[in-house]
């Protein structure tokens, strides 16, 4: 107890690891997140952002070779947003 007699919030409070283990969430991905260096941390962000934009870019050629009309709007989507990110 600090001298004011009042508890110690951090002691009367759960952490938010274990608020978050309550909830169901599995936290070991965070902290071998946290493990890693800033740089590291960028080079897998890097690495996700490469590939999720590769994915995006194959879904388009897909849906351009299958030439469907329906189609038309998501690959005018894509492309949008393609050009956002330039």
């Amino acid at each position: 107890m600090k001298p004011n007699n009042k508890p110690s919030r951090r002691r009367s409070l759960p952490s938010a690891w274990t608020r978050a283990k309550a909830c169901g969430i599995d936290i070991s991905l965070l902290k071998a997140n946290l493990r890693l260096t800033v740089a590291e941390r960028l080079l897998r962000h890097d690495a996700a952002l490469r590939s999720m934009l590769s994915l995006r870019d194959a879904v388009k050629d897909a849906k351009k070779a299958m030439n469907r009309p329906r189609d038309q709007e998501a690959i005018l989507q894509l492309e949008a947003l393609r050009e956002r990110e330039d």
